[in-house]
C-alpha cells in the first residue's frame, strides 16, 4: 500500500509552466479591456441617437453661419488701391 501513495511526480518542464502563467495574465487583460470596451460602447450608443429636431437646428446653424461668412467676405474686399502697397510701376516715355 505504501509503494501505491509513492507514486512519481508527473514532470512539467518549466517552459511549460511560464508559458501558461503568461498565457493567464493576458487572458485577463483581454478580460478587462473587453468590459472597458462595452461600457464605453455602451455610452457612445447614447450619442449617436439624435432627434430629428438637433437635425434641424444643425442645418439651420450651418445655412445662418454660411450667410454669415458671405457677409464678411463681402466687407472685408479691399479697392483695386490699398495705401499699403508698396509696388510701383514706373514707365519711362522718351520723345
Amino acid at each position: 500500500m505504501a509503494e501505491e501513495e509513492a507514486k512519481a511526480l508527473s514532470y512539467i518542464p518549466e517552459t511549460i509552466l511560464k508559458k501558461r502563467k503568461t498565457n493567464e495574465e493576458v487572458a485577463l487583460r483581454r478580460k478587462a479591456q473587453l468590459e472597458l470596451r462595452k461600457h464605453a460602447s455602451k455610452k457612445d450608443k447614447k450619442e449617436y441617437i439624435k432627434k430629428p429636431e438637433e437635425f434641424v437646428n444643425e442645418f439651420r446653424y450651418r445655412e445662418v453661419d454660411l450667410v454669415r461668412m458671405r457677409h464678411r467676405l463681402k466687407k472685408k474686399r479691399p479697392g483695386l488701391a490699398t495705401p499699403k502697397s508698396k509696388l510701383l510701376f514706373i514707365i519711362r516715355i522718351q520723345g
